[in-house]
């Protein structure tokens, strides 16, 4: 989890990222990439990304 980034309302904003998974053996568990954004100081979210894959 990244700390919180506060933006100003006047401009348009864009994140751009690469990712890359790699399998391991870890008990099965699922690993997940999640990218949520709030706009009322983190009471609610909204998802905007969602990659998940088995580890």
């Amino acid at each position: 989890m990244s700390p919180n980034i506060q933006l100003n309302n006047n401009n348009s904003y864009y994140l751009n990222f690469d990712y890359a998974h790699q399998h391991r053996n870890a008990g099965g568990r699922n690993d997940s990439l999640i990218v949520e954004v709030s706009s009322d100081c983190g009471s609610t979210y909204k998802k905007y990304f969602q990659k998940v894959g088995i580890v």
